[in-house]
């Protein structure tokens, strides 16, 4: 109950006033983070109202007309719904997607299978189950608990991979286990909570070559722009944001590209961090672990067959963040004659500049935290040319 009221304070959700004790919430078309962020916002909200009002009894979910359901969207709403179906007790009841592709995803990773409804699993899902954990500190004889975590994210992909007789070096393995370590580091550190959720899937058909994979990391708590905003006003990074947002004022705040947008897009660069306070330096590459992570997934998850590329996406208070692999991150000297890691979502790859309204975009609700949604392939042939890069 706690996460559903401090959801609803982060959001501004006022309870519904009206003492009906049964509610439905009507599912888009496209509950999808990466697809169409403000519909699968506008969900949750609703979850939550409902959830909060106290006469609620009972919430129906009418997903019939899905016909896109996003692993990471049906993740955050199963978070929030198991949260109000422990206390008070809310029960829920609902109708699947007449797609039954989206059925399928609905009982193997969505709220059915939480809520304790007892259904058959569908065939060719491997699953890495819905989890939300707290903070745990390690010691010289166990690892903590997002340690544990971030190593069986790269056991499972490695299960995946496993599935078209491949798998990762140890290298990589390694590689990925530091960067969701580090995602993990930072939603403990910077969100002023200390749980998070991560959950993940892949998908194989009979019909196509490749798998399809999902992987979902998210918490609530402080955006990546409030956190970034404790910096000292004496630091030097807070003086490189703060000349960029007056840079912005000047004409590029245009269109719905906001200033929240602009310190949430800056929170990706490399070297960035509220924890880089130096008055003189910047202080290392504190940063840029999402942006890596996802690169890692782009080149991995790549498809010569896929009708799509990978898309990935990043959701942080009003800010909605694209990627498929149009923008990279460069290294590069910057403005200030110093190299660093950046990504501007425009063909500059200039901070200076206002992004791509496609691939950066303010959102008509925030999301009170903030979330990674992963949607790749496992291609054999992707695999093959990788292996045979020099």
């Amino acid at each position: 109950m706690e996460v559903l009221e401090y959801y609803g304070h982060k959001a501004g959700i006022k309870p519904v006033s009206s003492t009906a004790n049964e509610r439905h919430i009507f599912f888009p078309k496209r509950f999808s983070f990466i697809e169409a962020p403000d519909e699968a916002i506008a969900v949750l909200n609703d979850l939550v109202r409902f959830s909060l009002q106290s006469r609620t009894k009972k919430i129906v979910v009418h997903q019939e007309d899905c016909v896109l359901i996003d692993h990471c969207a049906e993740s955050a709403a199963t978070a929030l719904a198991v949260q109000a179906h422990g206390w008070p007790m809310v029960r829920f009841q609902g109708t699947f997607p007449t797609s039954e592709e989206q059925r399928d995803i609905v009982r193997a990773t969505g709220l059915p299978s939480r809520l304790g409804i007892n259904l058959s699993e569908p065939d060719g899902f491997l699953k890495f189950p819905l989890q939300h954990e707290r903070r745990a500190r390690g010691t010289a004889e166990r690892s903590s608990i997002k340690e544990v975590l971030a190593s069986e994210v790269a056991k499972h992909v490695n299960t995946c991979l496993n599935e078209y007789h491949w798998e990762l070096t140890d290298a990589s393995k390694m590689y990925l286990i530091s960067l969701v370590g580090e995602i993990l580091e930072n939603a403990e550190e910077h969100s002023q909570r200390d749980d998070w959720w991560i959950a993940g899937y892949l998908r194989r058909k009979s019909e196509v070559s490749y798998g399809d994979c999902h992987i979902t990391i998210f918490n609530f708590g402080r955006t990546l722009a409030e956190s970034l905003q404790d910096l000292p006003a004496d630091s030097m990074l807070r003086g490189r944001i703060d000349s960029l947002v007056r840079q912005h004022k000047k004409g590029f705040f245009s269109g719905g590209w906001t200033e929240e947008n602009l310190w949430t897009l800056y929170a990706l660069q490399g070297g960035v961090s509220r924890l880089n306070q130096g008055r003189d330096t910047l202080g290392g590459d504190r940063g840029t672990g999402t942006v890596q992570m996802i690169e890692f997934f782009q080149h991995l998850g790549s498809s010569t067959v896929a009708e799509q590329p990978p898309k990935m996406c990043v959701v942080s208070g009003s800010t909605h963040i694209l990627f498929d692999g149009t923008y990279k991150m460069k290294r590069q000297k910057t403005a200030n004659g110093e190299v660093a890691e950046i990504i501007a979502f425009n063909k500059q790859n200039d901070l200076r500049k206002a992004p791509d309204p496609k691939y950066v975009r303010n959102l008509k609700k925030p999301f009170p935290g903030t979330l990674i949604s992963l949607r790749f392939y496992i291609d054999p042939k992707n695999l093959e040319r990788l292996a045979g890069a020099p």
